[in-house]
């Protein structure tokens, strides 16, 4: 009976040891795939937070022209111009400007208007669903009483190359 209470307590001696070094390496391996699982989901997270980011960023990128010419801008001028009655009599475009990742685009307009067609004028830029900004405005009263006003007018807006394409690699 003491060999076999002596076997008992060698094997429980050798086992017990191997069990738990066993035992504790599993759950270290376990502590190692949690840690890999919470920051795939960490990195999962953060690259569709960037994605819609990147997506909100190109949704106001498309309220820009689409290339570094100030003619885009003399286009939707002239547009929203026609809309409203407005007399262009002179268009001088800006050279552009390179300024950091971006190029500023701008044009001066002389025109003829009545105040009211300018007012919708300027509210139609406000409102429309490109980004042009008004730099300057200078206006002299009609000479006559039914005449129009003369104007001056600088817009201008900003070329940004796509960020989606250029992570890309296009």
């Amino acid at each position: 009976m003491n060999t076999t209470l002596i076997a008992g307590v060698i094997a429980v001696a050798v086992v017990l040891p191997a069990g738990y070094t066993i035992h504790k390496g599993y759950q270290e391996k376990l502590r190692l795939v949690d840690a890999q699982i919470a920051n795939e989901h960490s990195t999962q997270a953060s690259q569709a937070q960037t994605a819609d980011t990147l997506q909100q960023i190109e949704q106001y990128r498309k309220r820009l022209p689409n290339e570094a010419s100030p003619s885009w801008l003399v286009n939707e001028a002239m547009s929203l111009g026609e809309r409203v009655g407005l007399q262009l009599s002179a268009i001088a475009q800006e050279s552009p400007q390179e300024i950091q990742q971006f190029t500023r685009l701008a044009v001066t307009l002389e025109l003829g208007a009545s105040y009211h067609a300018l007012g919708m004028f300027l509210d139609q830029l406000e409102h429309s669903g490109s980004f042009i900004r008004v730099e300057r405005l200078e206006v002299s009263p009609p000479k006559e009483s039914r005449g129009k006003a003369s104007v001056q007018l600088t817009l201008s807006t900003i070329y940004l190359p796509s960020l989606l394409n250029n992570k890309s690699g296009g």
